[in-house]
């Protein structure tokens, strides 16, 4: 197993401990929860890096990297949850259009196609990223001094990253219509 396939699966292992420090909600443990952040961010920026530097990119990586950054963001977006900071609404868009796009790329696959990553996919991956950490750092901040207006803050931060998760699903959907209506029609020739 090469390095940035390493640094996927460590990436993997960090969800479920990332929850248990969050959750447990004192002010030490938050920073715990922070810096798993800011590594798993770093990591996932460093594995691709690597992959592409060193053409270590390998079909094993190419599955398990975006597993690993649905995994560690749904992780969070469940703490949000739990802790009041997100809608199950929000949560569910998010779910949502994950699992879509997963169902398109094998659609795409079956067809012997492969779907490249959009601008609004990244678009949204970065609107994620950052609005997970500013929320994460806005709450340590406020275990140790009060923050104004922090529920008006991690609303307004969940909701954009909410919309521009949301148009980035239907944007995929959208430009991907093709293969749905090849795999359908595909489907209903062999029926």
């Amino acid at each position: 197993m090469n390095l940035p396939n390493m640094l996927t699966i460590f990436r993997i292992a960090l969800s479920p401990i990332f929850m248990v420090f969050f959750l447990w909600g004192t002010p030490t443990t938050r920073i715990i929860a922070l810096s798993i952040v800011f590594v798993s961010e770093w990591t996932d920026l460093l594995d691709g890096y690597l992959a592409r530097k060193y053409k270590l990119v390998t079909d094993v990586g190419k599955l398990l990297d975006p597993l690993a950054d649905r995994l560690f963001r749904f992780s969070i977006f469940l703490c949000f949850l739990v802790q009041g900071y997100a809608e199950i609404w929000m949560v569910a868009i998010f779910f949502y259009r994950d699992a879509i796009v997963s169902w398109l790329r094998t659609i795409a696959a079956s067809q012997n196609q492969i779907l490249a990553a959009r601008l609004s996919g990244k678009l949204k991956a970065l609107s994620q990223a950052a609005a997970t950490f500013f929320i994460i750092l806005l709450v340590t901040i406020n275990d140790w001094t009060p923050v104004p207006h922090l529920t008006t803050i991690n609303y307004s931060l969940m909701m954009m990253t909410t919309v521009i998760t949301l148009y980035s699903g239907l944007e995929y959907f959208w430009a991907n219509t093709v293969v749905i209506k090849t795999a359908f029609m595909d489907k209903e020739q062999n029926a």
